[in-house]
């Protein structure tokens, strides 16, 4: 999956994402999109290089692995997974293995400080 196929709404309710309508614009076409989002680092890059940051001190935060995460690890910058959104916390062992899942740095079960 090289794009966002669905988009969490809620735990019970998922609509198409931004992927689902790529495709469509693609078989339409007949012609293959650039994606330059999610997970191609292209745009991070560009910040990164344009503002002089290190990628070193760079968190980016994300509920998907095969999108958000997998971008991380292809930027070459850390990650934390919030289980809050496309990632279930009880999915995240068997996503974990599968071959277009990316490696986060941290997991959290949501962003909350305390409980």
């Amino acid at each position: 999956m090289d794009i966002d196929t669905i988009s969490p709404i809620d735990p019970k309710l998922r609509f198409p994402g931004n992927g689902t309508f790529v495709a469509a614009l693609e078989k339409c076409s007949g012609r293959k999109a650039t994606v330059v989002g999610k997970p191609n680092p292209f745009c991070i890059n560009m910040v990164l290089e344009d503002h002089g940051i290190s990628r070193d001190k760079v968190l980016f935060i994300g509920d998907n692995l095969q999108t958000d995460i997998m971008f991380s690890n292809k930027s070459n910058i850390s990650s934390l997974l919030v289980l809050t959104g496309v990632t279930a916390p009880e999915d995240l062992e068997k996503e974990l293995k599968e071959e277009e899942s990316g490696v986060p740095t941290y997991i959290a079960r949501d962003l909350r400080l305390s409980d």
